[in-house]
């Protein structure tokens, strides 16, 4: 992800949090922790994370002690790459949100959003 571009949201999914066999065996903690780093990990340029406990606690607004009690459950949610922490789903999230971010941008320059077909006419 070359772009420097800031996003400030992603879409949230709901029916697949909720679903998830995964986070449902997760405490509130636990839970919280994650979706705290998930925030991070989109905020973040690459969309990863540190590996180190204590700037990932950090990140999370968390104490130390909390954040080493609750980690190992969900560092299961990340995976590591050349020393960084990612979230495939997240990854993936981040990308489509440039994507629409990008098409957004240039229907702006177009004079906004491009008017649709009806019927072989434009509106």
């Amino acid at each position: 992800m070359a772009k420097k571009t800031k996003l400030f949201k992603f879409m949230f999914y709901a029916d697949d949090w909720r679903a998830s066999a995964r986070v449902s065996e997760l405490s509130m903690t636990e839970r919280g922790l994650l979706i705290e780093l998930l925030c991070a990990s989109f905020m973040a340029e690459d969309c990863g994370l540190p590996t180190e406990e204590k700037k990932l606690a950090q990140l999370a607004r968390v104490d130390t002690e909390e954040f080493q009690r609750v980690w190992p459950n969900v560092r299961p949610f990340f995976c590591k790459k050349k020393d960084r922490l990612y979230n495939e789903k997240m990854v993936k999230e981040k990308k489509r949100a440039l994507k629409t971010y990008d098409r957004c941008v240039s229907n702006g320059k177009k004079g906004g959003r491009p008017s649709e077909a009806t019927n072989g006419n434009s509106k």
